[in-house]
């Protein structure tokens, strides 16, 4: 009888429980792309995401070759270099850029691509270090902790002198912009419905393209990189005021078994959305496994350890990420290369 009585305890229960998966509970909080909460949430990331690009958008700007004046007429860099160095003046036309304060012209004018490899090799090792802290340590922290770099990094390209110090800032600022992007990316595709999702990737590059062609425009009117500096931080700077209101992804937290916090940020995005408060309970919560020594343990408490290379060792997965990894380095390589022929082109129409 006593058996008989807590099946049927256990019958009631789940008849009058409401169980989500991860997609569903989204879904019941309107998540939708057009709603309050999201469209809020869009703006507000892509400000963090709009604070790198702006930079990357003025990087030809900011190597901006000078106008030589030899004897106080206007001559090309070939001739200028030809002559003494007292014989020749380095003349910014109005412009303050890296190129004129650190004088990067005649046997220095090699280094003026240690800008754009800096910034590189910071996105190659930001997007190597990014995935693996944001599955341990979660979405919102680790963006979080990018945009402080973020904004660390700008503050000493903002005030240094120093041209080594320049570029190691250079180096760091890659790093952050990169982890920043792939983050917010991450983070809002996984705060709104799957239904949706296909527009994640169109709502931010998008948005990039408008923060590089306004940066080309800018470069028109503000005379000072130092100016442009100071709106990417700016950008950078709303992000923080607003963090509070940027809830972790519900889905990294079901897959950590962190329920409350996850239900917590549920409710957070109901609010927004003007939604009752989500109060529901997942299809993972509570299910037990079996332990290797036949103790009954919760699957919150079993940990799986995955590495980069376990990416290839499926073909499903390896023949895409391959053809991926070609893709990207051909677009970085015209990317890049297209940034440092710019500032090289001659001003003549």
């Amino acid at each position: 009888l006593h058996v008989r009585t807590g099946k049927l305890k256990m019958a009631k229960l789940k008849d009058t429980e409401q169980i989500y998966t991860p997609s569903a509970a989204l879904e019941s909080v309107g998540a939708n792309l057009g709603n309050a909460f999201q469209i809020r949430a869009c703006l507000l990331l892509n400000c963090a995401w709009n604070a790198g690009s702006i930079i990357m958008g003025a990087l030809p700007f900011f190597q901006r070759p000078p106008i030589f004046l030899c004897d106080d007429v206007e001559c090309d860099a070939e001739t200028a270099c030809l002559l003494d160095r007292d014989r020749i003046t380095i003349h910014s036309s109005g412009y303050v850029t890296w190129t004129t304060e650190f004088e990067l012209v005649c046997e220095s004018a090699y280094l003026v691509g240690s800008f754009g490899t800096a910034l590189m090799l910071g996105a190659f090792v930001g997007s190597y270090i990014t995935g693996r802290m944001s599955d341990t340590h979660g979405r919102k922290l680790c963006l979080q902790y990018s945009i402080y770099l973020q904004l660390a990094s700008l503050a000493v390209i903002y005030w240094t002198t120093n041209f080594r110090l320049l570029i190691l800032a250079v180096f760091v600022f890659g790093i952050a912009r990169n982890a920043c992007n792939m983050l917010t990316f991450v983070l809002f595709g996984e705060i709104i419905n799957e239904k949706a999702s296909h527009w994640n990737g169109t709502l931010f590059n998008s948005m990039m393209g408008i923060a590089v062609a306004t940066a080309a425009l800018l470069a028109k009117i503000i005379p000072d990189w130092r100016t442009f500096i100071l709106v990417a931080a700016g950008q950078a700077l709303i992000v923080v005021i607003n963090f509070p209101s940027i809830p972790e992804s519900p889905k990294y937290l079901i897959m950590r078994h962190k329920y409350d916090e996850a239900r917590s940020a549920l409710s957070l995005i109901a609010k927004g959305n003007g939604k009752e408060e989500f109060t529901g309970r997942f299809e993972s919560e509570g299910i037990q496994s079996k332990h290797s020594d036949n103790k009954m343990v919760q699957s919150s408490q079993i940990a799986v350890s995955y590495s980069t290379m376990d990416i290839f060792k499926y073909r499903s997965v390896r023949i895409p990420m391959i053809a991926s990894m070609i893709l990207w380095f051909a677009t970085g390589m015209c990317f890049f290369g297209i940034y440092l022929m710019i500032p090289q082109l001659s001003r003549e129409p």
